[in-house]
């Protein structure tokens, strides 16, 4: 392990839980979801990183970043999304199809455990109570997965109140949503921040509203080109949860996690996802 400043520096290891996708593109498809977007953002931070993870046997990693461990129960197929965006960056998304759900009794044993556990679910593919598998880390949520419902017509995506809340929040350590998992629901937005000590709700091209035990504040974007933002949240919430671990500073965490989201989006996959040192430079000249 690296020295820093003369004392050993332990790696933080990032566990990400959910279902690698099939995006749909033009001609055929490619990878995504929390864990494929977040967990090459995370990768490129610099820190250890380990997915598990649920889909169809020969799903093409080859773009996932090389070093991230992956744990991958097999599926008759894989989650795919379709997604549709106007020049806003707004998104219609429909579900394809759907891979087998996670079990907390299948979760691998992890050495050296669990620093920080994302848990990003899609479409329900992980238990609630997933975080129990490791006790000690560092819950982190992204609960779109929870908070969706699919229509039986057309197979869109559609937000569904987030009834089990309850259950899980007051035992995570940080949260991030958008307003469109919400249904841009601002009482709704309130409800969940208030369950979860360090609460983020993101608001595409807006300034995102922090929540720190209880207390709001606005924390503006940074300046972005859109050409892909898809996974641009992922990106998001990797970034900040990394970095609210290592400062305890939930403003600073925001303001990374925007520069990591804003430039994620000015190409095309994760082609345009930063390292640390250039989320740092950016940030030394624009918020400084």
């Amino acid at each position: 392990m690296p020295f820093f400043q003369g004392k050993l520096k332990m790696i933080l290891h990032y566990v990400l839980v959910g279902t690698f996708t099939k995006d749909i593109i033009p001609g055929g498809y490619t990878p995504g979801g929390t864990v494929y977007y977040s967990g090459v953002q995370a990768k490129r931070l610099g820190v250890e990183v380990t997915i598990i993870s649920t889909a169809e046997s020969d799903i093409d990693l080859s773009t996932l970043e090389p070093g991230i461990k992956t744990y991958i129960q097999e599926s008759p197929e894989s989650t795919t999304f379709e997604n549709v965006y106007d020049k806003a960056g707004n998104r219609i998304q429909y579900l394809t199809a759907k891979a087998k759900p996670l079990r907390i009794e299948d979760a691998p044993s992890l050495d050296p455990p669990p620093s920080i556990l994302h848990l990003g679910p899609l479409v329900d593919e992980v238990p609630i109570d997933y975080w129990k598998a490791y006790p000690g880390a560092k819950i982190a949520v992204t609960p779109q997965g929870w908070m969706r419902q699919v229509q039986v017509q057309d197979k869109r995506v559609m937000p569904r109140y987030f009834e089990e809340a309850q259950e899980l929040l007051p035992n995570a350590w940080a949260m991030v949503f958008s307003e469109e998992d919400v249904g841009y629901d601002e009482s709704e937005i309130n409800r969940l921040a208030n369950l979860c000590s360090v609460t983020v709700c993101t608001r595409n091209l807006s300034a995102a509203s922090l929540f720190v035990e209880g207390e709001r504040s606005e924390v503006p974007v940074h300046p972005s080109t859109i050409v892909d933002p898809t996974g641009a949240g992922d990106v998001f919430t990797a970034a900040f949860f990394v970095w609210l671990h290592e400062t305890n500073d939930p403003v600073k965490s925001v303001k990374m996690a925007h520069i990591a989201a804003g430039m994620s989006i000015s190409g095309q996959g994760v082609s345009k996802v930063l390292t640390r040192a250039e989320i740092t430079a950016i940030y030394d000249v624009y918020y400084r």
